[in-house]
Formats: C-alpha cells, sequence, structure tokens
C-alpha cells in the first residue's frame, strides 16, 4: 500500500507494535485518523474514539454474517464500510480445522486482504470523507 501510486502523498501510518503503546498514546493516535483498517471482533471496538467524520473498514470472517453488524451499522458519528470475506483464496484456516465449521472459522481463520477489493474501498472511503469535509 505504501508504494501504491494512487495513494502517493496521502499520510500512510501502520500500527504495528500497537500493542506496546499506552492506552493515552493509542487515544492520541486515533484522533489523528482519517480511514482506519481493522479486523472484525472485539479489537475493532477501540474504533469507537475514532473522530466524527472518520471511516473505519473493518473485516469479516469466512462465509460469517458480520460480527459486530448491530453495532457498527448504527454509529453517527463514523462512516463503516464492511470488507466481506467470500472465498477460500482469502482465508488460511490451520489444517486440523474444518472449513464449514463456523466456530473454527470465527476463532482460527487468518484473513488475507486481497489489494484490489481494499484499495477499492479505501478510494470509496476517501470519497467519503472528501465529500463530508467539503
Amino acid at each position: 500500500m505504501l508504494s501504491t501510486p494512487r495513494y502517493a502523498g496521502i499520510k500512510i501510518t501502520i500500527a504495528d507494535d500497537f500493542k506496546n503503546l499506552t492506552i493515552t498514546q493509542q487515544l492520541e493516535l486515533f484522533q489523528t485518523v482519517t480511514i482506519a483498517i481493522s479486523p472484525c471482533g472485539g479489537i475493532s471496538l477501540l474504533f469507537f474514539f475514532l473522530p466524527r467524520q472518520s471511516v473505519l473498514i473493518v473485516s469479516g470472517y469466512p462465509y460469517m454474517a458480520r460480527m459486530e453488524a448491530q453495532l457498527w451499522d448504527y454509529q453517527t458519528h463514523l462512516r463503516v464500510i464492511h470488507y466481506p470475506i467470500q472465498s477460500n483464496d482469502e482465508f488460511v484456516l490451520p489444517p486440523q480445522y474444518k472449513k464449514d465449521d463456523g466456530v473454527a472459522l470465527r476463532n482460527h481463520a487468518d484473513i488475507i486482504l486481497q489489494s484490489e477489493k481494499l484499495f477499492a474501498l479505501i478510494d470509496k472511503a476517501l470519497i467519503t470523507t472528501a465529500m463530508k469535509s467539503s
């Protein structure tokens, strides 16, 4: 993503050491975010603290309904875009689990974000935030 020409000139912050930040540092970081990308589940709930008009792209998990749909669909201070996981090439499941086991998919599948699918959602988020700020 950092080397993608279509996003040249846009500040991108990747928080790969997020767990090592203090809660104060995490909240300070959130206040600088326009678009956030998060896996579904409890970790995504941290993004309630995004500033107004922000966009959250939250992934699903394989073949299931969205985990926090009832929560995210009714937020008025930010826009939530869901990244659906719909095919076998979008996740890896350890061999001891079956791909038709919903609990295993939810708890053990590693999601693989597809660049072009994600970039389309980022483009949508950029347009959404640009329209809200104008």
